[in-house]
């Protein structure tokens, strides 16, 4: 069995459970009090579930409309370093999610998970690109499923420092610069999110996918 598919199989039984809870419990977000530097409220233990043993990686975008391409498309490639780092923490860890932010936008524009490692593909995507760089510089393609595709000041995010990045603001970074989980482990980064929305994609994803999860659990016997 592929390593993909043990992943997104474990993942999609601990999101039914985690959404099955959800439906029993509130799920509160702290926008507000983050930004204003309050404490923020509990969120229910099934959170775990999500963020455990996971990697985060900036993804910084030169324009809109790649983000706009890897949303509609649910697809994203990156220069080779990048794509390498990527494969290795895909393959290294139980999550790989990535958070995008479009070059002086003062914002992000949601956040996706990576489906599994870069793949050679005959369908172009014709992503902008800026001066100096060809769509050959781009050697293999990532699926990904957005979680969250809603965009967020940075404004709110002010108080989350990135220990991995000399401990500058969250937003500072290079395009495929870590994040450290920490943020995301002491749920800060989790009370900016909307939670909600990441449940609700999650078992989304996991209903989309229970046939495909069946069909690993036939060919496993």
């Amino acid at each position: 069995m592929q390593s993909a598919d043990v992943n997104n199989e474990n993942l999609a039984a601990e999101a039914v459970a985690a959404a099955s809870e959800q439906q029993q419990q509130p799920v509160f977000v702290g926008d507000s009090a983050a930004a204003a530097g309050s404490p923020p409220p509990e969120q229910p233990e099934q959170l775990d579930h999500l963020f455990r043993d996971a990697r985060y990686f900036m993804i910084k975008s030169s324009n809109y409309e790649n983000v706009s391409l890897a949303k509609a498309k649910g697809v994203w490639a990156t220069p080779p370093p990048n794509e390498h780092r990527l494969n290795g923490a895909y393959h290294e860890s139980r999550s790989v999610y990535l958070i995008f932010s479009v070059k002086e936008s003062g914002r992000f524009q949601g956040y996706a998970r990576l489906a599994g490692p870069s793949e050679k593909s005959s369908n172009r995507v014709n992503w902008v690109l800026p001066p100096g760089l060809s769509h050959r510089a781009l050697s293999g393609t990532f699926r990904i499923d957005w979680l969250s595709r809603r965009e967020l000041r940075f404004n709110k995010t002010g108080h989350l420092l990135n220990a991995w990045n000399e401990f500058k603001p969250v937003k500072i970074g290079r395009d495929g610069q870590e994040i450290e989980p920490g943020i995301v482990a002491d749920r800060r980064l989790a009370s900016v999110a909307d939670i909600s929305s990441v449940i609700e994609a999650i078992a989304t994803l996991v209903r989309l996918r229970l046939g495909d999860v069946a069909d690993l659990a036939k060919a496993a016997v």
